[in-house]
């Protein structure tokens, strides 16, 4: 029997869902047991607006523990990452979304389930937006 694998993510609500679907997924490809672990961040740590914590400050300690390798991979929001790589990491996967029209800006509500996925040259409030009149959205 082989060890698990370590999937190192933060431990919010959100990302351990995330995780967890991942860790399953890559179970049931493989057959191989996938193992939760909890990294706390700097981000998580402070009490501070984001926007003053700098960049990275969700991610440093993922990355960290991966080039410690108390982890195997790594589960993160895409769009949270810093935009320069980091040197021996690689984004090794991107799954597909849940759903497709979880777009969101401030002052709207929650997707829609009736909502189709917009095409790229609708603002992005309409695909989250119950009110919308795009016609990509009914």
């Amino acid at each position: 029997m082989s060890t698990p694998l370590r999937l190192g993510t933060r431990g919010s609500a959100l990302a351990m869902a995330q995780s967890g679907q991942i860790a399953e997924a890559l179970t049931a490809a493989t057959g191989r047991e996938v193992e939760l672990v909890e990294v706390v961040t700097a981000g998580d740590r402070s009490t501070a607006p984001v926007h003053r914590l700098g960049v990275g400050v969700f991610v440093t300690a993922l990355r960290d523990a991966l080039a410690a390798r108390t982890v195997d991979f790594a589960v993160h929001s895409y769009k949270d990452l810093p935009t320069v790589a980091a040197s021996g990491l690689h984004i090794a996967a991107v799954p597909p979304r849940q759903i497709r029209a979880t777009r969101w800006s401030p002052g709207t509500a929650v997707p829609s389930p009736s909502c189709r996925p917009a095409p790229p040259s609708a603002p992005a409030r309409c695909a989250a937006s119950p009110s919308c009149t795009h016609s990509g959205c009914s």
